[in-house]
């Protein structure tokens, strides 16, 4: 299944296409291999480049670790952008934050169900090293240096819009940021 995501504006969606190849190891940023090397007991890695629409080069690397996924991604020059652990619907936390998206669904929706739900945390400065931020995740610690998002993934109807897939990103207090629509392209042109 091929994703394109579309950005939202209030009730407008601009376009916005983003695709994502697999990679060598060596076509990843040097500086991004040495903080992955850092992480010890990784059961499998996976390399990726995405190029967003606005021609910024991202690269990913998908984690296994102890039984847990994990997505790191990196600027071109390998400094951490982001780390994301898939987590159940039910595990946003604070009870307040669960309630509070919650409550932004009921809002907005006429119908929806859940798809995924994704915890991201990002560098609250510079020179964070990745294995810092999977043990702070592992051992569910609040730290200052991560902040804390809930990106939820739904099927379903806005009161303002058609039934499709949503992208839905929520502050570490529950506090909606932005909604992104996810369009899935017919891959019948596709051998397997």
């Amino acid at each position: 299944m091929i994703y394109t995501l579309s950005v939202q504006a209030q009730d407008t969606i601009p376009q916005k296409q983003e695709s994502e190849i697999s990679i060598s190891q060596d076509d990843f940023p040097q500086n991004a291999i040495t903080l992955l090397q850092h992480v010890s007991e990784v059961d499998k890695i996976k390399f990726f480049q995405r190029q967003p629409s606005d021609g910024e080069e991202i690269y990913e690397a998908k984690l296994k670790l102890k039984g847990h996924e994990y997505n790191a991604s990196f600027d071109s020059v390998g400094t951490l952008r982001t780390v994301e652990v898939q987590i159940d619907y039910k595990e946003i936390s604070p009870d307040s934050t669960a309630a509070a998206v919650k409550q932004y669904f009921e809002d907005d929706f006429q119908k929806m169900r859940v798809l995924s739900t994704t915890k991201k945390f990002f560098p609250a400065g510079p020179g964070l090293e990745i294995d810092t931020v999977i043990e702070s995740i592992q051992k569910g610690e609040v730290n200052t240096f991560l902040i804390v998002k809930y990106q939820v993934q739904v099927s379903g109807q806005r009161k303002s819009a058609p039934a499709t897939i949503y992208d839905v990103t929520f502050d570490h207090l529950g506090v909606f940021e932005k909604m992104q629509q996810v369009e899935l392209h017919n891959m019948e042109n596709i051998i397997f």
